[in-house]
């Protein structure tokens, strides 16, 4: 129980980290061909 016990002596570390998966997150899904379905539809798009 290593990150469990983390999480509770260091409250700011764990949140932290937290904020920090999340923000990886939504920067792969900007990236992801999914996240792009409105652009296929575009009149622009070629």
């Amino acid at each position: 129980m290593k990150l469990s016990e983390t999480s509770i002596r260091r409250p700011v570390f764990a949140t932290v980290m937290s904020l920090l998966l999340v923000l990886i997150g939504a920067v792969s899904f900007r990236g992801c061909r999914c996240a792009n379905t409105r652009a296929s539809t575009s009149r622009w798009s070629t």
